[in-house]
C-alpha cells in the first residue's frame, strides 16, 4: 500500500478536483509533494495549446512533475457547467478547490464597479451550483480568496449558502506550504503577473 502523504488540508488518499488551474503551478505542488497522485484531477478552461502559448516556461515544467506523478489533466472544463461534463459527470470528489477565482476584466470598469462585482458573483454561485452535486458524502469545497475589500463584497459565504453549502472553516492561506505554487493573473493588462496574497484565506463549505 502506497504512504499517505499530507500537504495542509489534502492528502494523497482523496480524491481531489482542481479547477480554475492557471499555469498548473498549485497541481504541479501537490503532485511533487504526493509523488503519486492518480486521484488528483487538475483542470483548466484554456485549452492545451493555449497554455503552452500563455506559460511556455512554466507550464511544460508544471506538466511534466503532474505526468510522472500519475495526475489526470483537463482542460477545456468550464466550472459554471462541469457537472455535465462527461469527464466529471459521473464523478464524485472528496475536495473541489478553486484557487483565486476571477471572472475576467470588463473594459473600463473598476474592480469596484458593481458591474464587476456582479460578474464574479454569477460566476461563483453557478460555481458552488456545481460542486455541490460533484461532492461525495462528507466532502469539501475549498475557494481561496482575498479577505479584504472590495473581494469581501463578493458574498462569498452567502452565495454558497444558497447553493446548499455551508461554511465550515476559514483558515488564512499559507503558500510556503505549497512549494513552486506561483499565483498568476490569468488576464487582463498584467496577466501572467503575481499578485499580493498575505491576506487571503481558504473557505471551506460542505454540503449542508
Amino acid at each position: 500500500m502506497a504512504e499517505v502523504r499530507v500537504v495542509s488540508h489534502y492528502n494523497s488518499d482523496q480524491h481531489i478536483l482542481l479547477v480554475g488551474e492557471g499555469d498548473f503551478s498549485f497541481a504541479a505542488s501537490l503532485a511533487a509533494e504526493f509523488k503519486n497522485a492518480p486521484r488528483l484531477v487538475a483542470t483548466s478552461l484554456d485549452s492545451l495549446e493555449t497554455l503552452q502559448q500563455k506559460y511556455p516556461v512554466i507550464f511544460p515544467k508544471s506538466l511534466k512533475q503532474m505526468k510522472e506523478a500519475g495526475v489526470q489533466i483537463m482542460h477545456g472544463v468550464d466550472i459554471r457547467t462541469m457537472v455535465d461534463d462527461d469527464r466529471l459527470s459521473r464523478r464524485r470528489f472528496d475536495r473541489i478547490v478553486y484557487n483565486f477565482p476571477h471572472a475576467g476584466f470588463l473594459e473600463k470598469h473598476a474592480e469596484t464597479s458593481n458591474a464587476v462585482i456582479k460578474r464574479h458573483r454569477r460566476l461563483l454561485s453557478a460555481f458552488f451550483n456545481n460542486a455541490s452535486k460533484l461532492l461525495r458524502p462528507g466532502g469539501e469545497v475549498h475557494v481561496t480568496h482575498h479577505v479584504r475589500f472590495p473581494y469581501t463584497k463578493w458574498n462569498i459565504e452567502n452565495l454558497a449558502k444558497s447553493n446548499r453549502l455551508q461554511l465550515e472553516a476559514c483558515p488564512l492561506f499559507k503558500r510556503d506550504l505549497h512549494d513552486g505554487y506561483v499565483n498568476r493573473r490569468g488576464a487582463g493588462a498584467h496577466w501572467g503577473r503575481t499578485f499580493p496574497i498575505h491576506n487571503a484565506a481558504t473557505f471551506i463549505f460542505c454540503n449542508a
